[in-house]
């Protein structure tokens, strides 16, 4: 068996960038639109996040989606 919990926490506003600096040596994965991931917000939070971490991008959001895209994420 197999156990997946998320401890989530949403930080947004002035200082929610630098607030991104407490993590190191994680796996951070990010889930936004298409739109987003082409953005120069996307470059800006990755140059946020430490070099130590691994960052995942997941952007294949789609309204309704498919069982295919949900087993992609």
């Amino acid at each position: 068996m197999h156990t997946f919990s998320l401890q989530t926490r949403l930080y947004s506003g002035p200082g929610s960038l630098a607030a991104l600096q407490r993590f190191s040596h994680q796996h951070i994965w990010i889930v936004c639109d298409g739109f987003l991931a082409r953005s120069p917000l996307l470059d800006r939070l990755r140059a946020a996040l430490p070099a130590s971490n691994r960052v995942s991008v997941f952007s294949d959001i789609t309204p309704d989606p498919t069982i295919h895209t949900v087993a992609k994420g």
